[in-house]
């Protein structure tokens, strides 16, 4: 079954110029279902350290830090390189 890319809550503004936690809640409400598809969850509040600390315990890579009140910056992925 396809995965509808928009949904019409999703698709009402455009998302990229909203802050970052908005852009996830969005996604979150979303409700996707679907084994390959998976919203990971996320943490506001806690320090680097400690989410190191149990990334470690879970024998994870790492983590993920972002801010909150960034917006998507179309230019900005091609900036980056390992």
């Amino acid at each position: 079954m396809p995965l509808p890319l928009r949904s019409p809550e999703w698709s009402r503004k455009s998302s990229y110029k909203s802050p970052q936690i908005e852009r996830r809640e969005a996604l979150a409400n979303l409700s996707l279902e679907h084994p390959r598809i998976k919203v990971p969850p996320h943490w506001l509040n806690v320090d680097g350290p400690t989410m190191l600390d149990v990334a470690k315990k879970h024998h994870l890579e790492g983590i993920v830090a972002k801010n909150i009140s960034s917006i998507y910056q179309l230019s900005m992925a091609t900036k980056f390189s390992p």
